[in-house]
């Protein structure tokens, strides 16, 4: 489940926390309720940091910790793939990424929701590389490979739809938005089992 399986304590009083995940949103959720400091910044190992990063993200944040704070990839810097949050945000939301995620899609949806509060702090001035497989600077692997699977970017895409018609939780569930849910729903059923009804009709002809 979701209880921390082991803990032990490593050098420099850092705390390794080893976890039973499905994926990379129970991961970082899991290490945030078990963290404790005033700043959340979660750094895979695709991602380098710039020199003096700890004291430009200072300046950045000041005294707030109620924002998120969108820095540069090297690559599009469209959306957080680096999320970096206020202990005051997360304690707001009750997560970095949203649970009903998988992989794809959860850093488009972090983002969009502190801009929609109004609490996204744009420093893309600060460059965080991420080296990606998809633009070479790091090889394809298992763990790449599922995150990335289609499965896991049309069920995405689907969360992220339906969250984003209502305003990412800010919005009432109007008639409009339930139908704009439901229609989701219908595109997302038509790509996932479409061609496989096709087949089960095809082979019973």
């Amino acid at each position: 489940g979701m209880e921390a399986v082991e803990h032990r304590r490593v050098l420099g009083g850092v705390r390794l926390v080893v976890n039973e995940n499905r994926s990379i949103v129970d991961a970082v959720n899991a290490a945030a309720r078990a963290s404790s400091g005033e700043v959340l910044i979660v750094v895979s190992d695709d991602f380098g940091c710039p020199d003096g990063w700890d004291r430009a993200l200072a300046e950045v944040l000041g005294d707030r910790r109620d924002v998120a704070v969108l820095v540069h990839d090297g690559i599009e810097g469209r959306i957080m793939t680096l999320p970096i949050l206020g202990r005051a945000l997360f304690e707001t939301l009750g997560y970095v990424y949203h649970p009903a995620y998988v992989s794809m899609f959860c850093d488009d949806d972090l983002t969009h929701t502190a801009a929609a509060m109004g609490r996204l702090v744009d420093a893309r001035h600060l460059v965080f590389p991420h080296r990606h497989f998809s633009v070479g600077s790091s090889a394809p692997d298992a763990t790449y490979a599922r995150q990335n699977s289609n499965a896991a970017w049309w069920h995405g895409w689907r969360v992220l739809e339906k969250r984003r018609a209502n305003g990412f939780g800010l919005g009432a569930r109007t008639l409009a938005v339930r139908a704009k849910e439901v229609e989701v729903d219908v595109r997302y059923f038509v790509r996932i089992y479409g061609s496989r009804v096709k087949r089960l009709l095809i082979r019973r002809a």
